[in-house]
């Protein structure tokens, strides 16, 4: 999301498209895979990361570059039965 992608393959992509100077300026020695890029998300604690998605989905939403996808209205709500998780490492 950070990268403006829909997905770590299309942020796999980026990396491999990127010029040499772009890199060398992020400090990307060459493409990065989807399964290290998840491998890195996955390490990363939730709660360092629920504040920047939230700061980021908030501003999309402020420049109205978000759209319902697939329903007929804005919002959905979910009772959380089938969210429920078995991992005591993930209690939200």
């Amino acid at each position: 999301m950070l990268a403006g992608k829909r997905s770590l393959a299309e942020v796999e992509d980026l990396t491999d498209e990127m010029s040499v100077a772009a890199r060398r300026w992020l400090r990307l020695p060459a493409r990065i895979p989807d399964s290290t890029l998840r491998a890195a998300l996955c390490r990363l604690p939730f709660e360092t990361l629920r504040p920047l998605l939230h700061r980021l989905a908030y501003h999309a939403h402020r420049a109205k570059s978000l759209a319902p996808v697939g329903l007929p209205f804005g919002m959905v709500a979910v009772d959380g039965k089938s969210t429920a998780l078995s991992c005591p490492e993930y209690p939200y």
